[in-house]
């Protein structure tokens, strides 16, 4: 007796949108944003140009939920080796792993198509980043409960500080700061400013 053939479900809503979405962070990944196209994302998701546009209007805004998405998908554990430098230390080795997320930012921001007229850099930044941010904010929090780092309003300028010298090398070499640079980031300049702070 021959088995019955297999039936191919048609996907639907979330199902759907994070195959799509997957797919675009694998063309962004392998072939920056010049390949990042509507095209290009339907054939990697096995649907339509129609399909996509349904959802979104232009690649800029593919972009921009493509970004989100992943960030969701590389969200860690909440980190806590026990103190703050190693906390920052851990997380911009994170970022170094994750390095595409990095380079998309330097395409879209570099690009001449009008994406930051749909997408501000303001608001790519954000996108590109934010999950790191959340996941600092969290570290300082909890230096500040060790005696660590002062208690009080946040300098988000400070707290910004080791992810905006990580990215602007990015953004100078593609490539990710070594361990030693990423030490300097922190022994040097990170540290004994929140140490100055707590004068």
């Amino acid at each position: 007796m021959n088995p019955a053939p297999e039936v191919k479900r048609r996907r639907r809503g979330a199902v759907l949108e994070d195959a799509i979405l997957d797919a675009a962070w694998e063309v962004l990944s392998e072939g920056g944003y010049p390949a990042f196209t509507l095209d290009a994302v339907a054939r990697r998701a096995h649907t339509s140009r129609t399909v996509l546009a349904r959802r979104w209007d232009s690649r800029a805004t593919l972009l921009a939920a493509t970004v989100a998405h992943q960030a969701q998908r590389e969200a860690g554990e909440p980190m806590d080796t026990g103190t703050l430098r190693n906390d920052v230390l851990v997380l911009l080795g994170e970022a170094s792993l994750n390095l595409d997320r990095f380079v998309a930012l330097l395409y879209a921001s570099a690009s001449g198509d009008g994406i930051t007229h749909v997408t501000p850099p303001a608001r790519l930044r954000e996108l590109f980043l934010s999950e790191s941010a959340a996941r600092m904010e969290d570290a300082w929090f909890r230096a500040v409960d060790r005696g660590e780092a002062p208690d009080g309003p946040i300098d988000p300028w400070l707290l910004a500080l080791p992810l905006d010298l990580f990215s602007a090398e990015v953004l100078m070499t593609r490539q990710a700061p070594g361990a030693l640079r990423l030490a300097w980031i922190v022994d040097e300049v990170f540290m004994p400013l929140v140490r100055a702070r707590m004068e």
